[in-house]
């Protein structure tokens, strides 16, 4: 047991209520553990593709049992854009019934200026569901040339 102060109050209570205490102090809400985290693939570009200057297309697609509200695109460790689903992918409804929604829709493409120099850099994509649950689903190794 422990001592927990709220707003002047002394409370006795055990571990388990100061973690969950901590918590909704901090403004965090408490996480729905039924809840699966996303999954999917990066299509475009492929590990080891040498891109050229410019937009780069960056492609593919997630799933979630309770939907994905959005997919983040990072360069290098650095935040450069995100994208709603947008392309229709039955063949990953198909596959995967259990987590189809809203039709056809698990696909994503999105143009990015990356802004890089020569040299190898790294993509990371992550599919965001819409309860909050994040999940890297794709790392890819580019290069520019020289």
């Amino acid at each position: 047991m422990r001592d927990l102060v709220i707003r002047r109050h002394v409370v006795r209570v055990g571990a388990i209520a100061v973690v969950l205490a901590s918590f909704l102090a901090c403004g965090e809400r408490v996480k729905n553990p039924d809840n699966e985290l996303p999954l999917g693939v990066v299509d475009i570009p492929r590990a080891g593709d040498v891109l050229k200057p410019g937009k780069t297309l960056v492609g593919g697609w997630a799933l979630d049992d309770s939907g994905i509200s959005e997919i983040r695109i990072y360069f290098d460790g650095h935040y450069k854009t995100s994208v709603r689903l947008n392309v229709p992918r039955p063949d990953v409804a198909r596959q995967m019934p259990r987590y189809a929604r809203r039709g056809d829709i698990h696909g994503w493409n999105v143009e990015v200026d990356f802004g890089m120099g020569p040299g190898p850099h790294a993509i990371l994509v992550q599919a965001v569901d819409d309860s909050g649950a994040t999940r890297d689903i794709g790392v890819v190794p580019v290069t520019v040339p020289q």
